[in-house]
């Protein structure tokens, strides 16, 4: 495969988010012009469409749903999958992914949803030791006609493994066992925790606080190809495809680290 550039500090677009989206954790596409965005746990359960500058054109409740900790978004086209998965005490047996139509989503004010209920087969105690603290997550992307998840770990002492689970997109109850694993780092929690993923013609990219590692699929596991530094310490939380020239980055707005932002970055593949 070609090389993957990116020149963070240059050609960089900013727009500011709206108040109601102070904690942002998830972005996705509904159509070529139309994004969706969510806040993560402890807000309402509801999705925000956007223009690609952050431009609030609406909100839309998801009735049957609860907001215990959304933490990303991913799309197949047809239905977007809203991630309930957010777990940072390791403590909640009730994870699932909603599922609600796309079209409905850009056509009402009011949609429902199905529900994906997941549990992690390794996990055996709420919470566990903290040698296994590893049942975070706070990514999910659609790829080859499942859902993959990537836990974002925190064990003590640290290990910098990604727990990857592949997830059916029907509706009821899945346990799920770990396909695999991704060592991110050995530098801990801010630097080597996974917040965000999304997949664009057949590439992984990962998000962490500190940067964006792209993936390619060329054997049994993904492979790292390119790492892609932020300039900024932020809490960004939401990473974006949108072709081969440009990725969308958001982050939570914070009163020391700032933030509150959706970027635009210039991606070149060669």
């Amino acid at each position: 495969m070609g090389s993957l550039s990116c020149v963070f500090g240059q050609k960089i677009k900013e727009f500011v988010l709206p108040g109601s989206l102070r904690e942002i954790s998830g972005l996705e596409y509904l159509d070529d012009k139309t994004i969706v965005a969510i806040n993560d746990s402890g807000n309402t359960a509801e999705l925000f469409v956007l223009k690609e500058n952050g431009e609030l054109i609406k909100r839309v409740d998801v009735e049957n749903a609860t907001n215990r900790d959304w933490e990303d978004l991913a799309s197949d086209g047809e239905y977007l999958y809203i991630a309930d998965i957010g777990n940072n005490a390791n403590k909640r047996q009730n994870l699932c992914i909603y599922k609600v139509r796309i079209q409905d989503v850009l056509e009402k004010f009011s949609v429902r949803a199905e529900k994906i209920e997941i549990k992690y087969a390794e996990q055996k105690e709420f919470p566990p030791n903290d040698k296994d603290f590893k049942f975070d997550a706070e990514a999910i992307a659609y790829m080859d006609g499942k859902l993959w998840l990537f836990t974002k770990t925190n064990t003590k002492p640290w290990n910098g493994n990604s727990l990857v689970y592949q997830i059916p997109t029907i509706s009821g109850e899945h346990l799920l066992k770990s396909s695999f694993s991704l060592h991110i780092g050995d530098d801990g929690w801010w630097q080597d925790a996974i917040t965000s993923a999304d997949v664009f013609k057949g590439k992984l990219f990962l998000s962490t606080y500190n940067r964006i590692i792209v993936y390619s699929f060329t054997g049994e596991k993904p492979k790292a190809v390119k790492t892609m530094y932020y300039k900024s310490a932020t809490q960004k939380e939401s990473i974006l495809v949108k072709n081969e020239k440009k990725i969308l980055v958001a982050d939570e707005r914070q009163a020391l680290l700032g933030g509150g932002k959706i970027y635009h970055i210039p991606l070149k593949i060669d």
